[in-house]
Parts: C-alpha cells; structure tokens; sequence
C-alpha cells in the first residue's frame, strides 16, 4: 500500500489518483469532500466493485473505520463519469485541472464526511479498497495521506 497519494496504485485494471480534499462547512471545519480519480487501465475489467468500508485518521490521531452502509455512517458515497460537471459543476471546477481526461474510460470518486472533527485539523489518512471485478474475493486497499484545503 503506498503511502503518498500521487503514485500510481496496485490496481492492475485501474490506477486511482487523489485529486483535492476540502472543508464543506468553513468555518467550522467539521465536515469534508475527499476527492480521486479513477483510471481505466483495463476497459474489459472497469470499473471496480466498491466497498463501503474506509479508515481514515486526522493529523496524526487514532484510525477510525466506517462501514458507508450503516444507515448511522455520516458518510456519502457520490460516483461521476463523463457527465461530471453536468452532474456536479461546483465539485468539477474545484479538480478539473487535477483530471486526467485523455480519451480513457474513468470515475471520479467524492466522498462526503460529515462531523468528522470537532475543532478542525489539517492533515488527513484516508484508506480505501476496491474489490477485483473479475475476482471479487480479492480486495485491494491504499492509504493515502493529505492536507486538508483551508
């Protein structure tokens, strides 16, 4: 699992690729977007099968585990293809110079944390895996590390 959210990943069918995490609620600073990309690497094999669960911690703190399906999670899950700024035009202008859109076939991922913090942070871990299409007892994570936009 790398650690810096810029490498490539592990994914032989696909590459995923942290774009921009930010506060949805400033000043508050209580809730969050965390936005990637996905990169078809094989078409026959994409997209993914996702998972519900993700372990994230804030500047430097114990890890947490959500499980997106409990109907308690604050977390929300939202998936954009080719009609993403359609879809989400506020969401699109804030990584559009962060996509890759040469031709391939991709997914943008955000996921919408709401109250993770009380008092705000900075810094982020954010681990998340996918499940092989053509192999679904194969599950794959990444941990990612980033700076929260202010």
């Amino acid at each position: 699992m790398p650690v810096n959210g810029q490498q490539d990943s592990t994914w032989p069918n696909f590459e995923i690729k942290f774009l921009k995490a930010k506060f949805t609620d400033p000043p508050h600073k209580k809730s969050i977007v965390v936005v990637f990309q996905l990169l078809a690497k094989n078409p026959k094999e994409f997209p993914p099968m996702f998972e519900p669960e993700l372990t994230y911690s804030i500047d430097g703190g114990p890890e947490k585990t959500i499980d997106a399906k409990e109907t308690k999670t604050p977390v929300n899950l939202q998936i954009f293809g080719n009609d993403f700024n359609e879809k989400d035009s506020s969401l699109y202008n804030y990584v559009k110079e962060l996509l890759i859109q040469n031709g391939s076939d991709y997914l943008v991922i955000a996921f919408y944390i709401a109250n993770i913090s009380k008092n705000g942070f900075e810094k982020m871990t954010f681990t998340y895996g996918f499940r092989e299409t053509n192999n679904p007892s194969i599950r794959r994570a990444r941990k990612f590390e980033f700076s929260i936009e202010k």
